[in-house]
C-alpha cells in the first residue's frame, strides 16, 4: 500500500494525497514500459515517487537522468530537426556578376566528389546572388576559412541588397586567382578555382551546383612535413545547426590514425 492510517486517523484522502497516489501509478505504468527488465530501476522509481510530493513527472524526470546508460532511446525526428545531426563544412564562394561586380557568401553545402578531388559539388537555395552569379559568367572560387574568420563569415551571411561587395563590408581582402576571374579570398586556408560543369535543379526548390577544379592553393603555413593538412593549426570552420541557431566547430584528432590501405582486403 501506498499510505497506511491508524484507526484514530480520519480515513478522509485530501486532493492532494489523491493526486500523489495517481502520479505514483502512472509512474509505475511508465517505468514498466520504459524499463521493463530492471527491476532496480522500478524500485528506484517507485521509491523516489513516494518521497517526492510534487507531481509525478519529477519523479519519473530523476529516474530517468540516473538510468538513461540502461537503455537507449531511439527519437525518430520530425524533417526540420534532421540536419542538427550532421557535421557540416563552412566555405565563402566568392563570385563576380556579369557587370563585375564582386560578391562572397557562405556555403554549408559543398561536397567534394571523390578522389582525387577534380570535381565538387554545391547545393544552394534558387534565390542566391552567387547562384547567379555562377550561371551567369560559369565560375566561382570555394575558399576554406579558419575559425578566425567567424565574424567575417557572418558577416558574409547577410541578406544585402544585390550588388553589395562583401569583400568592402567584411573587410577581407582579395587575391587575383590563377584560372577563373572571380577574386579569391586572403586569409583563407585554402582556395578552389572552379569553372561551372553542369547544374542540376529540382525547380521550385533548390539547384545542384557541379564544378571542375582547375586549380587549388593551400597556405602553407596549415601544411605538416607530409604535405597533409595539419588541421590543428588550420582549424578549418564547420559547424552544426541547432534549434535557432549554429555552434561553429573546428576538427579535433582522436590520437588514432588509420592507412587508407587497411580498407582493403587482402592487402598489406
Amino acid at each position: 500500500m501506498l499510505f497506511q492510517f491508524t484507526e484514530s486517523q480520519d480515513l478522509s484522502i485530501s486532493k492532494t494525497y489523491l493526486k500523489l497516489i495517481i502520479s505514483q501509478f502512472y509512474i509505475r505504468k511508465v517505468i514498466k514500459v520504459m524499463f521493463p527488465y530492471h527491476n532496480s530501476v522500478m524500485s528506484k522509481a517507485i521509491s523516489l515517487s513516494r518521497s517526492v510530493p510534487c507531481a509525478g513527472d519529477c519523479a519519473l524526470r530523476d529516474v530517468w537522468r540516473r538510468n538513461i546508460h540502461r537503455r537507449v532511446i531511439c527519437i525518430i525526428l520530425s524533417p526540420n530537426k534532421r540536419e542538427q545531426f550532421l557535421p557540416m563544412s563552412v566555405v565563402l564562394i566568392s563570385t563576380v556578376d556579369k557587370g563585375g561586380n564582386r560578391n562572397i557568401a557562405p556555403y554549408a553545402n559543398v561536397i567534394p566528389i571523390l578522389r582525387p578531388l577534380d570535381s565538387v559539388a554545391i547545393a544552394s537555395w534558387l534565390r542566391r546572388d552567387t547562384l547567379d552569379n555562377i550561371r551567369d559568367t560559369k565560375e566561382f572560387v570555394i575558399n576554406v576559412p579558419s575559425a578566425d574568420l567567424v565574424n567575417e563569415v557572418m558577416i558574409c551571411s547577410r541578406n544585402y541588397p544585390t550588388g553589395v561587395d562583401e569583400f568592402a563590408v567584411a573587410n577581407l581582402s582579395a587575391k587575383a586567382s590563377q584560372k577563373v576571374t572571380a577574386p579569391s579570398i586572403e586569409r583563407c586556408i585554402a582556395r578552389m578555382e572552379c569553372t561551372l560543369d553542369r547544374e542540376v535543379t529540382e525547380e521550385g526548390k533548390y539547384s545542384i551546383i557541379i564544378g571542375k577544379v582547375v586549380h587549388l592553393e593551400v597556405d602553407d603555413r596549415y601544411l605538416a612535413e607530409n604535405e597533409d593538412m595539419d588541421f590543428e593549426r588550420a582549424r578549418p570552420l564547420s559547424m552544426m545547426l541547432g534549434e535557432t541557431g549554429m555552434y561553429y566547430t573546428v576538427p579535433a584528432g582522436t590520437g588514432d590514425y588509420r592507412r587508407y590501405a587497411e580498407m582493403f582486403i587482402g592487402d598489406n
